[in-house]
């Protein structure tokens, strides 16, 4: 958000309260409108639309950690079937396998 376009007297429409900048995180959506992040979260919680244009907001991606990859969903299955592929193999060549791993 450009801190130099809002003023001190620019207020969140949802609450009413000033977007004072280096307060409170800000959200500015695509619309280009700006409200205090909390204000919107809860807004678009109840109504996927702006306040003040009602344009509809695209939903965020969720916000997964750092640790999680995205893989389409063909190399995931892939990857499912090598890993039971596999354990049946281990199964067949040594019986006690499935029990070593459980």
């Amino acid at each position: 958000m450009d801190c130099s376009r809002t003023s001190a007297i620019d207020n969140c429409s949802i609450c009413m309260v000033a977007l004072d900048c280096g307060e409170e995180p800000k959200k500015q959506l695509d619309c280009s409108h700006i409200f205090h992040r909390e204000c919107i979260d809860e807004w678009t919680k109840r109504q996927p639309t702006c306040p003040l244009c009602k344009e509809i907001l695209s939903p965020e991606p969720p916000q997964l950690p750092s640790q999680y990859v995205m893989v389409p969903e063909d190399v995931a299955l892939l990857s499912l079937r090598k890993a039971i592929q596999y354990r049946r193999m281990m199964r067949a060549l040594f019986p006690d396998f499935g029990s070593l791993c459980e």
